[in-house]
């Protein structure tokens, strides 16, 4: 029983092995994995552990208690060495050579997860169990097999970037700031019509993602999908905007960079939804001035009658040459040119005419050199005019009127020696105009005249019939450099042949002013030398008429071995021919005309600007040949003094500040510099004594200044300045002088001319400063007083910014002469220039009943009228609508309205104006619009309100009780600049102050209609500074508001 007992023990403990203490074979075919699984190479060690391992048989021999032997078979567990795995997934992902590749989103889970093992998917060894680690990139598996056999696995894990980060440096090679781009036009439309917008950036991505971009139009927009390793994507953008080439002008005053707008759809400037609009053209921030060429193509899209489309070069608000492009109807255009010399708009010359636009792109364009403007129109030369100190001329386009057009294919160049060549190869077949219409429309070329350019020689002729008929003639203007012959200087010389179609033809040289002042020096010829003469005419508003008149001595000119000939014309013809060399001068009003060198007339006109007319009078042609021209004032005294026999005079400045240049004393240099008079080499000082003189002031930029001073040793006296300003007017000043101090400025007139005969004299305690109009008068008087008293002065000439020029210097010290001069002083009488323009109201309206309200003023009236268009082409309701309802006595169904408005006017025109139309017209109520141009010349809020006092004690001295209305000067963009403004803000103070005073004058005050916060409504004004049709309904709703009027 006991071994039976044994036997049973051994069979319930059964004998457990681990696979290294038996030998065993396994099958693993069963537990292979698919094609898609990783099979982890394991590295292994035993180790003995009690395991749920399988078993097996070993069969055993035993001995029976009884000693017998048996045969019995056990089962014997055998723990597993086995380490084996499988892996399928990680976070999804199937491995491939012991690595896997995850998105940056999927890294991130893995790194997080809690449990490892969760984010993989695999099949391990049966008993056995697994510990995964993450070191790094490295997934690490530690597996311990049943049997404690270990093995370690390791699978690298390679993380694909989400980073989808880019920086674009570059467009087009333009810097990129944020996420905004400035490009060019070209680059623009490149960029626009690139198949891959990418390959037209400079950028950094990051590591292996990939852009792709494409460019919206319309949206001005670059859109760029950045996509990284992992698939991440991300959408950027930039802004693109066209650069624009417009700029301001004339140092920041005029136009605006925003002027013309650029149509994304189109991929071109357009005018915009701007009324009028005014920009320079810049290159590389620059805008195209001194030598450029520049074109364009324009395409006309709407246009208004009088709308217009302008390419000029502008150096300043008074001096240009226009190209322009004007409507005439909604289908029609004409394309003319015309300048401006220190003076309005000159000489209107068509060039081209369409009369059914197609809508076709017109190009044109400009090429400026040294001063000289060649224009073209679809490619070819149009014509050519140039002006004296133009050089440095700004490339200005505009939109007037609301036109409406494309702006495409603009080319440029501001290459100087590019320029030049196209300057030159322009007019390589091109003839200047030798005659043509004058400066206005008054003498134009007529039926009669034609014209025949060789070389210097053209023709003018009347009809060719043979009648001796007086009302034939011919008017032609003169013209140098395009232009007619127009200026404060000019002369032209050649030689005249006068063909004798009937029997006392006559040659008339004019110098016209305008329709009241003109002077004809008028040649008649007679079948013999005996008979032929001058004759006289001459209309002047200031020093009188001259009517025809022979002038003393001329007649039965032989002139030499020039006169009349007898020849044969071209037909065979025997005709009488009168034949001379002549010479024809206006020198700062002087005018002189020479016949072989011999001088038949002379007249002092007292005039400024003046231009050069011939005139051929009944039935003859006249043939001018050698012909030359210039307007340079010293080429100007060099042929009067060649005519005279005379020579240039001996420098009397001391120093090297001037130099004798014809008949004058020329400063050159802009430094400002003075030099002493010093006749024949002796430094003048007198302390009684009068000085007469010209001085003028040229070729200035934008400001500059002539002096005429005295000064004594201890460095006291007195300075007369000409000073011209940046608007293109001049004015005279005059300061006491204190060694190197200036003091006490004042005004002492304002809008003269740049050449003015002056003087200074000092006599019976007074310094006088004198203009000459008739006669000498003193405009300025200082006492001679205190530091200024019983001194020895010395006669200096100077200035600065300007080339000035001082002639026809003349000294008196003789006591007795002075005092003779003296007494014949009168005080200055202030003749405005506008003195016609008053004539012609006091003469339209001499009818008028009295008792009328009377308007009085400057522009903002004078183009209040029913017939002016604004700059839009819109008719202006005028001043009769605009005031309907107030009395008409006359019954005429018009309110009993005079309106004598003036442009340019300052108070001391209307002061001169007093009289004759504001006394002579005893009105009930007066509107005064004045002041504005006072403050632009440079007056200050106290000068420009003593004129209006002065002008006030006039009216009440006569009209005592009148109803004054006096218009505060209005917010105007010329005015709304620092100093002006200010000025501006000034008086209109003081203009409220008075008013509050005053029970007869009421302030009308419309800076509230007319500006804003932002400064003057740029739809109520123009580039002129003038109101358009808008401005005017804010205007007349103020006044009528004032005078208690309707206003619906």
């Amino acid at each position: 029983m006991k071994k039976i007992a044994i036997i049973t023990m051994i069979l319930i403990f059964a004998l457990t092995l681990t696979t290294a203490g038996c030998k065993i074979r396994k099958d693993k075919s069963s537990d292979s994995l698919s094609s898609d699984s990783v099979d982890i190479s394991t590295e292994t060690s035993s180790l003995a552990s009690v395991s749920d391992s399988p078993t097996t048989s070993s069969p055993e021999e035993t001995s029976a208690s009884d000693g017998q032997e048996t045969s019995s078979s056990q089962e014997m567990p055998v723990l597993s060495d086995d380490t084996s795995l499988t892996v399928s997934a990680i976070m999804g992902i199937e491995p491939s050579e012991n690595a896997v590749t995850l998105t940056t989103a999927q890294w991130n889970a893995l790194i997080s997860a809690e449990a490892l093992a969760d984010c993989v998917d695999y099949n391990l060894a049966d008993g056995a169990n697994m510990e995964i680690t993450l070191t790094d990139n490295t997934l690490s598996f530690a597996i311990t097999a049943e049997d404690g056999t270990t093995a370690t696995a390791q699978l690298t894990v390679n993380v694909l970037s989400d980073d989808t980060s880019l920086t674009v440096f570059k467009i087009m090679d333009t810097p990129v700031y944020g996420a905004s781009v400035e490009l060019s036009e070209n680059e623009w439309l490149a960029l626009a019509e690139a198949e891959t917008p990418a390959d037209e950036m400079t950028y950094a991505i990051a590591e292996g993602a990939n852009i792709a971009a494409t460019f919206d139009r319309i949206e001005s927009k670059l859109a760029m999908t950045v996509t990284a390793e992992d698939g991440t994507q991300k959408a950027y953008s930039i802004t693109t905007t066209v650069k624009t080439p417009f700029s301001k002008y004339g140092n920041g005053q005029f136009g605006s960079k925003t002027a013309f707008v650029w149509d994304n759809a189109k991929g071109l400037w357009t005018t915009g939804a701007a009324t009028n609009s005014y920009a320079s053209y810049s290159s590389n921030g620059q805008n195209l001035n001194g030598d450029y060429a520049f074109s364009a193509n324009f395409k006309i899209n709407t246009m208004a009658n009088n709308s217009e489309i302008v390419v000029e070069a502008f150096r300043r608000s008074n001096k240009m040459i226009r190209l322009v492009l004007r409507a005439s109807s909604e289908n029609s255009f004409v394309i003319f040119s015309d300048y401006r010399d220190d003076s309005s708009f000159l000489n209107y010359t068509e060039h081209y005419q369409d009369n059914d636009y197609d809508g076709s792109p017109i190009n044109l364009g400009v090429i400026c050199y040294e001063g000289s403007m060649v224009m073209f129109i679809n490619g070819q030369t149009a014509y050519r005019r140039a002006l004296r100190d133009f050089g440095d001329s700004e490339l200005v386009i505009s939109n007037v009127s609301g036109m409406k057009c494309d702006i495409s294919g603009i080319e440029y160049t501001n290459d100087e020696t590019t320029v030049k060549a196209m300057h030159d190869n322009a007019l390589k077949d091109y003839n200047d105009r030798m005659i043509g219409k004058t400066t206005g429309s008054t003498f134009n070329l007529g039926t009669y005249t034609d014209e025949d350019f060789d070389n210097d020689t053209f023709s003018i002729w009347t009809t060719l019939d043979g009648s001796n008929d007086n009302n034939k003639s011919a008017l032609v203007s003169v013209y140098e450099n395009g232009n007619p012959l127009y200026g404060y200087s000019w002369a032209f010389t050649g030689t005249i042949d006068v063909l004798y179609y009937a029997s006392n033809p006559h040659v008339v040289f004019y110098t016209y002013k305008d329709n009241s002042n003109y002077c004809k020096a008028l040649l008649n010829l007679n079948s013999s030398n005996n008979n032929n003469c001058m004759y006289r005419q001459i209309k002047n508003s200031v020093l009188g008429d001259v009517n025809l008149t022979q002038v003393a001595g001329t007649k039965g000119i032989m002139v030499n071995e020039y006169g009349i000939i007898t020849t044969v014309d071209d037909s065979g013809t025997s005709r009488k021919k009168y034949s001379a060399p002549f010479t024809f001068i206006y020198d700062n009003g002087t005018i002189l005309l020479y016949l072989a060198n011999t001088l038949v007339f002379s007249y002092e006109s007292g005039w400024s600007m003046a231009d050069a007319v011939l005139q051929a009078r009944k039935t003859c042609k006249m043939t001018f040949s050698n012909f030359s021209t210039t307007t340079d004032p010293a080429e100007v005294e060099m042929i009067r003094l060649q005519c005279e026999g005379g020579s240039a005079p001996a420098s009397e400045l001391e120093g090297d500040v001037f130099t004798v240049t014809g008949r004058a004393y020329e400063k050159a240099s802009s430094a400002y510099a003075k030099a002493h008079y010093a006749p024949d080499g002796t430094a003048f000082a007198a302390s009684d004594f009068y000085t007469t003189f010209t001085l003028q002031d040229l070729s200035a930029d934008t400001w500059g200044q002539a002096e005429a001073s005295i000064m004594s040793n201890d460095g006291n006296g007195v300075r007369f300045v000409l000073e011209y300003l940046s608007d293109g007017t001049y004015q005279i000043f005059t300061e006491k002088l204190s060694g190197e101090q200036y003091l006490h400025w004042a005004l002492v007139a304002a809008g003269t001319t740049r050449d003015i005969h002056a003087g200074i004299i000092v006599h019976d305690g007074k310094i006088m400063f004198l203009i000459k109009v008739n006669n000498y008068q003193y405009m300025y008087s200082y006492d001679a007083t205190g530091e200024l008293s019983g001194k020895e002065y010395g006669l200096y000439f100077g200035g600065k910014s300007s080339r000035v020029r001082v002639k026809d210097i003349v000294t008196e010290t003789n006591a007795q002469a002075v005092a003779d001069f003296y007494s014949t002083l009168t005080e200055y009488t202030y003749l405005s220039p506008y003195e016609q323009r008053a004539v012609n109201y006091a003469t339209a309206n001499s009818d008028a009943p009295a008792g009328q309200t009377l308007l009085i003023g400057t522009s903002t009236l004078d183009y209040w009228v029913s017939t002016h268009k604004d700059s839009n082409g819109d008719y202006v309701n005028g001043y009769l609508a605009g005031l309907e309802g107030l009395a008409d006595d006359n019954g005429d169904g018009k309110p009993d309205v005079l309106n004598f408005g003036i442009g340019a006017t300052a108070f001391r025109d209307w002061i001169s104006f007093y009289d004759r139309l504001i006394k002579a017209f005893t009105p009930s109520r007066i509107i005064l619009v004045c002041g504005a141009n006072d403050i632009n010349e440079g007056q200050s809020a106290e000068m420009v309100y003593a004129s209006l006092m002065k002008f006030m004690e006039l009216m009440r001295a006569d009209f005592p009780d009148i109803e004054v209305y006096i218009v505060a000067i209005n917010p105007s963009p010329t005015l709304y600049n620092s100093a002006n403004k200010q000025r501006t803000m000034s008086y209109n103070a003081m203009l409220a102050d008075y008013a509050q005073a005053e029970a007869h004058v009421t302030l009308i005050d419309m800076t509230d209609g007319l500006a804003d916060e932002n400064g003057p409504i740029p739809a109520l004004w123009d580039a002129t500074n003038h109101m358009t049709k808008a401005g005017y309904e804010v205007f007349t709703a103020y006044i009528r508001q004032a005078l208690g009027l309707s206003t619906d």
